[in-house]
């Protein structure tokens, strides 16, 4: 499941899935430190 998948991703980022997803949708972009 994707959402599965965010919330890993998310966890793994110290971001939350919502950030997550907002970078997915080019809503922001992410800080350049968590890259």
């Amino acid at each position: 499941m994707l959402f599965t998948c965010q919330e890993q991703l998310a966890e793994q980022a110290s971001v939350t899935r919502q950030s997550i997803n907002n970078y997915e949708n080019a809503k922001t972009l992410p800080d350049s430190k968590i890259l």
